[in-house]
């Protein structure tokens, strides 16, 4: 009798482990991306990189694919700098490598900048030109490898103050923001991740 009494202990303690274990694994991970993402969570730390000594007027930032490298755009300079992080996606490891693209001849107000996919290919738009510009990476993610391709997409007759822009999950969508229709256009493109075959 006390030998099953003990077994349905151990199994019952068993079962309850499991079943934590099962909670943990379903939830925590939901859980903790949910609070890692969650803005309102957040207190200021500090000022990571001051930028002014190479751009006055910074509109948009990304990071290469693996977080070694922030570029930083913006339109009193209408170019493009690079900056290495001695810590990946740390921006206050950063120090200033060169200045990797200068866009002034396709767009003299640069706002937004966007890599396709596979950083094969940059897009930049700005309120100058009305319309995303498309650059061809010989090295993928690394802009200063950068070379004008064609204008990709005008936007003129949706919106003339074009400045910011995002793909839907799978490429297949464009997502266009603008200052003069304060609303956000909406391209579907026949191949991912290309704007020039948007319509």
């Amino acid at each position: 009798m006390t030998t099953n009494i003990f077994r349905k202990s151990a199994i019952a303690r068993f079962a309850s482990m499991v079943l934590i274990l099962l909670l943990l694994f379903v939830f925590a991970p939901q859980n903790a991306h949910a609070a890692a993402y969650n803005i309102s969570s957040a207190s200021f730390t500090q000022i990571a990189l001051d930028v002014s000594g190479k751009e006055g007027n910074p509109m948009d930032m990304t990071f290469n694919d693996d977080g070694t490298t922030l570029y930083v755009m913006g339109y009193n300079t209408d170019d493009i700098n690079e900056y290495t992080l001695s810590t990946p996606y740390d921006i206050s490891s950063a120090s200033f490598t060169q200045m990797a693209l200068d866009v002034s001849g396709q767009e003299s107000i640069p706002l937004d900048m966007t890599f396709n996919n596979d950083g094969t290919t940059l897009y930049v738009t700005g309120v100058d030109g009305d319309d995303i510009n498309e650059y061809t990476l010989s090295t993928p993610y690394d802009i200063s490898s950068a070379s004008f391709t064609q204008i990709a997409l005008d936007v003129s007759g949706q919106e003339t103050s074009p400045s910011s822009l995002i793909f839907n999950n799978d490429g297949t969508t464009l997502y266009m923001m603008g200052q003069t229709g304060d609303d956000i256009n909406e391209y579907t493109l026949s191949t991912p991740y290309d704007i020039s075959s948007a319509s």
